[in-house]
């Protein structure tokens, strides 16, 4: 059980320090706002396939503990 509370705060972890970056890279990116939302846009899409891959990867690791304690 401690398994997947573990995935889940290391997820967490990473969503939160990705957001803080990336709030810190726009404040001080010296881009005009078009280019800027371009790459917001790009980080935020590379860190929604990232959230869904480790999504994916923490649920099979539950069903399998969950196949287990059957």
């Amino acid at each position: 059980m401690s398994d997947s509370n573990d995935g889940l705060k290391t997820l967490m972890s990473f969503l939160v320090g990705a957001a803080v970056g990336a709030v810190f890279g726009a404040l001080f990116a010296p881009k005009p706002g078009k280019e800027l939302r371009q790459d917001l846009r790009e980080f935020s899409e590379k860190l929604a396939e990232d959230a869904k891959a480790e999504y994916v990867k923490l649920s099979e690791k539950a069903k399998d503990l969950g196949g287990r304690a059957k």
